[in-house]
């Protein structure tokens, strides 16, 4: 996949144990406007997650989807937008070198296909829940309250995606 950015920290040393991860994330568009995650405190997430042990990209992009929007990705929707690469000290194994691929697709849902959610608990206490967005209103929030390394990702991702040429109609 397409290496679009890299976020890196540089708050880590070589000397430090490498832990790498893949995540997915769904860039799900309906008439200009984002599917994502809100949390209580205002700041918005693209959906996904990580992908586990022996689990295909889209193996976990539809599980994630579905988790976190209550939505069935369309099958043959899916396509690769690109890589943001995150390097960081790891925030819950600190003295570890963080290196996350998150990779990014464009999706369809089945509107149809709307089920309970299934959030994590950290995602229950920040009060996040699925809403239908437009991606400069995101990136506007985001900025406001940007203390989190997710905030920081997705946004600069949709800035990246917003300059690189994304048309809004093609939302």
């Amino acid at each position: 996949m397409k290496l679009l950015l890299t976020l890196d920290s540089r708050d880590y040393t070589e000397q430090m144990p490498l832990y790498e991860r893949v995540v997915v994330r769904a860039v799900i568009c309906h008439e200009g406007r984002l599917l994502v995650q809100l949390g209580a405190r205002g700041d918005y997430k693209i959906p996904g997650g990580g992908v586990d042990k022996g689990e295909s990209n889209l193996a976990a992009l539809h599980r994630e989807v579905l988790e976190e929007t209550g939505f069935c990705v369309l099958e043959d929707s899916v396509e690769e937008i690109g890589e943001v690469c995150e390097i960081r000290e790891d925030i819950k194994k600190p003295g570890q070198k963080y290196v996350c691929h998150g990779l990014y697709y464009k999706c369809g849902i089945d509107p149809s296909s709307r089920n309970g959610l299934c959030l994590t608990e950290s995602e229950k206490k920040a009060g996040y829940r699925p809403v239908w967005e437009y991606p400069d209103r995101i990136i506007e929030q985001n900025r406001k309250v940007l203390t989190k390394y997710w905030q920081v990702r997705d946004t600069e991702f949709l800035e990246h995606w917003r300059s690189t040429g994304y048309r809004k109609e093609n939302i």
